[in-house]
């Protein structure tokens, strides 16, 4: 019997992480703009992570189009797909677990001033999504693979 591919996950995430960049970089640059440091710390951060995520997105984007045409040319057998599978949800939650990490420096810099406030903000918001995102995906494909 045949597996699941993981490429509709993989698409899926690929997606939600490409929309969340665009949206970063954009309320950033917004954001970075505004005279309350607050604001500016914040905005800031949303930019620098959206544009990460972006270049993510592009490499998670590329490598997912190469899967699909490996998988449409027969080349993506079982074991490869379980491989794949497996090596998505070891790297998601490896993900998950630097975004908790990315919560708690974050969460370090709510003590400081306004822009050092809004910087810990920032960061605590995009390790949130993350979290959300990283660790909602890796338990679909482990309840997948079950």
């Amino acid at each position: 019997m045949t597996p699941p591919t993981p490429l509709p996950l993989q698409r899926q995430l690929v997606r939600l992480l490409l929309g969340w960049s665009a949206l970063s970089v954009l309320g950033g640059l917004v954001l970075a703009r505004q005279r309350d440091p607050f604001r500016r710390g914040l905005g800031l951060q949303w930019a620098a992570w959206g544009a990460v995520d972006g270049v993510i997105a592009l490499v998670g984007l590329r490598e997912y189009r190469r899967n699909l045409a490996h998988l449409r040319a027969g080349k993506l057998r079982a074991p490869h797909l379980s491989r794949l599978q497996r090596l998505l949800e070891v790297i998601l939650w490896v993900n998950s677990l630097l975004d908790v990490g990315y919560l708690f420096l974050g969460s370090r810099l709510l003590d400081g001033g306004r822009f050092k406030q809004g910087t810990g903000w920032g960061i605590i918001s995009q390790g949130a999504f993350l979290l959300l995102l990283d660790a909602s995906h890796a338990i679909l494909l482990r309840w997948r693979r079950a």
